[in-house]
């Protein structure tokens, strides 16, 4: 899979968003979509803001196997195939999201 880097700058400015601003997902989403900054052609919600924050593709770990392709249920852990990929946003600031993330 080819990076889009116009796709990736824009990941990067909601992890950038959600750690500089005082809101959360809703903020985020209020701020692309006031900058016209859309998402395909479509407007951002706060549910997927939350999947991006929460993908950890972004952070370079690209996980294989993660559920049961006919029931959709999640795999234990130890079935799961991890790769390494090139990180779009460092893992430092994916964690400085999820520590915050908790906190709200």
């Amino acid at each position: 899979m080819k990076l889009n880097p116009d796709e990736a700058g824009v990941v990067r400015l909601i992890f950038n968003f959600y750690i500089e601003s005082g809101g959360g997902l809703k903020a985020v989403a209020a701020e692309l979509n006031g900058k016209g900054q859309l998402r395909r052609g479509n407007v951002w919600s706060t549910t997927t803001i939350h999947h991006v924050l929460t993908n950890q593709i972004y952070r370079g770990d690209r996980i294989f196997n993660q559920h049961h392709w006919k029931s959709g249920t999640e795999k234990p852990e130890a079935e799961w195939i991890r790769a390494e990929i090139d990180a779009i946003v460092a893992p430092e600031i994916c964690d400085l999201v999820a520590k915050k993330a908790e906190t709200a």
